[in-house]
C-alpha cells in the first residue's frame, strides 16, 4: 500500500487472539510515516483473553508522528454500552481512570509528537472518548468531556442537557 502522506486512520478489526495484530500494527507504524491520528476498535474473538495492551501501546510507539490515539480495546471488564449496574460502571470507572490510561499514556509518551491517548468509555447515557495526556503536556493530564468531538455517536437519543455535569457512573436518572 503506498500512501506515503496519510495522516489519519481508522480501523475496525476482529484479533483472533492475543498477538494476531501484531503484524498489522507494525506494518502500520513502519510504513505512514505522516500518521497524526490512529484510532483503533480491536476486539476480540476469544472473550476470556486478556487484552495486553501494554503490547500493543509499545507496538505502537515507533509511530514518531502520533499526535492523537484513540483506542476501543474491548476490554475484559468493560461493562460495555447500557449497562445499568451502578456498581459495575463504578467499578470498571475506577480501573479505567486509576490504570488503564495512564500505564498506556507512559508508555506511548516516547511518540515525541503525541499529545494524548484517548481511551473509549461506555458512560451514561453514551460512550465518550477520555484523554489521558503525556507529563510534558501540563494540565489538565485527564480530560472528560461529552462534546460532540468526544461522543460517540447515539445509538439511543438522550436528552444531553440532563446528563452534563455528573460522573460517567452517574445513577441518576432523568
Amino acid at each position: 500500500m503506498d500512501l506515503p502522506e496519510l495522516s489519519s486512520l481508522e480501523l475496525v478489526y476482529l484479533a483472533d487472539y492475543a498477538g494476531a495484530d501484531d503484524e498489522l500494527l507494525q506494518y502500520i507504524t513502519g510504513t505512514f510515516s505522516e500518521l497524526s491520528r490512529l484510532e483503533l476498535h480491536r476486539y476480540r474473538a476469544d472473550r476470556k483473553e486478556e487484552v495486553d495492551y501494554i503490547h500493543i501501546a509499545r507496538l505502537l510507539t515507533p509511530a514518531r508522528s502520533l499526535r492523537t490515539v484513540r483506542l476501543n480495546l474491548d476490554f475484559r471488564g468493560d461493562h460495555g454500552a447500557y449497562c445499568d449496574d451502578y456498581d459495575v460502571r463504578k467499578a470498571w470507572w475506577e480501573v479505567f481512570k486509576g490504570t488503564l490510561g495512564w500505564e498506556i499514556v507512559d508508555v506511548m509518551q516516547d511518540c515525541p509528537l503525541l499529545d494524548c491517548v484517548e481511551l473509549l468509555y461506555h458512560s451514561k447515557p453514551t460512550a465518550t472518548w477520555v484523554e489521558f495526556h503525556p507529563a510534558r503536556c501540563g494540565t489538565p493530564r485527564f480530560v472528560l468531556t461529552y462534546d460532540k468531538d468526544h461522543r460517540e455517536p447515539d445509538l439511543m437519543p438522550y436528552s444531553w442537557g440532563n446528563f452534563f455535569g455528573r460522573g460517567p457512573w452517574s445513577g441518576l436518572s432523568e
